[in-house]
């Protein structure tokens, strides 16, 4: 996903990696209000509660949304 995919002009100024920081930070607040994530508490989703319980889900539930995760979990069960 590139930065600003969207081209909102308020988002212009965003490098790539401070893009999807702000994006997954609003997401986890969206869709999951009691998961405080940050760089310094980025262990609130480095579980595997919030792995198996909100990422796979998320991944079975938008097949095409997250296809290189897809390809990666696959290629970990695999191995």
């Amino acid at each position: 996903m590139p930065a600003n995919p969207g081209r909102r002009p308020n988002l212009n100024h965003l490098s790539i990696g401070k893009y999807h920081f702000i994006y997954l930070h609003h997401m986890l607040k969206a869709s999951y209000p009691n998961i405080s994530y940050g760089k310094g508490r980025a262990d609130r989703i480095a579980d595997t509660v919030y792995f198996n319980g909100h990422l796979i889900q998320r991944l079975l539930a938008t097949r095409t949304h997250l296809k290189s995760l897809e390809d990666m979990i696959v290629f970990m069960a695999i191995i």
